[in-house]
Order: structure tokens, then C-alpha cells, then sequence
């Protein structure tokens, strides 16, 4: 596999908008965002995923449900739920988009 020169910027920019996602459900909701509020997380993630791979996708991804955490803290056993689920997802995310990386054009 090619390796690339990547620069820092995309990844601070993601994580420049989870901050940003963020302060939108405090200051917005109240720190009570709606159910699917996390999918905005994922658009960061999975372009990171997509630019500079699964490790720096799932480290952004871990930071994300940090904050989300923090953001509806204290946790209700449905919120818990949804964080775990939401994982999940994320992770199954990452695998696809690494694989559809491993096998595009040129590989």
C-alpha cells in the first residue's frame, strides 16, 4: 500500500466540529439534543475514515461519544443505550469505508 503525506488540518477540522456539534446541543437543546443529533458526529468520522483512515476515525469517533456524554450528562439507562448503539454503528461504519478503501481503484 501507497502511503500518502497527509496533513493535520482535515483532522483538526473534525474535531473542530464535534466541538462545534457540541456547543450547538448545549447552547441550542439545552443538553437535551434530539435522538439522532449524534449523526452529525459521523459526518466528521467518516470523512475522516475516508482521508486518513480507521485509526484516526475511531480515535475521533471515541472523542465524539465523549463529548456526547458529557453534553446529556447524567445518564439515563436509555441515553447509555443509544451511546452504545451508536457506537456500534460507528464502528461498523469504519469497517465498510476501510474495506471500500482497501479495494478501490489502483489496490
Amino acid at each position: 500500500m501507497v502511503r500518502r503525506a497527509t496533513s493535520s488540518v482535515p483532522i483538526a477540522a473534525a474535531y473542530g466540529w464535534a466541538i462545534l456539534v457540541a456547543l450547538m446541543a448545549v447552547l441550542a437543546f439545552h443538553r437535551d439534543p434530539p435522538p439522532r443529533f449524534g449523526d452529525l458526529y459521523l459526518l466528521a468520522v467518516c470523512l475522516v475514515c475516508a482521508h486518513r483512515g480507521w485509526k484516526s476515525a475511531a480515535l475521533l469517533l471515541a472523542f465524539c461519544i465523549a463529548v456526547m456524554v458529557l453534553v446529556v450528562w447524567p445518564l439515563t439507562e436509555t441515553r447509555a443505550l443509544g451511546f452504545v448503539l451508536f457506537a456500534l454503528s460507528g464502528a461498523v461504519i469504519l469497517w465498510v469505508i476501510e474495506v471500500a478503501r482497501s479495494k478501490g481503484p489502483g489496490r
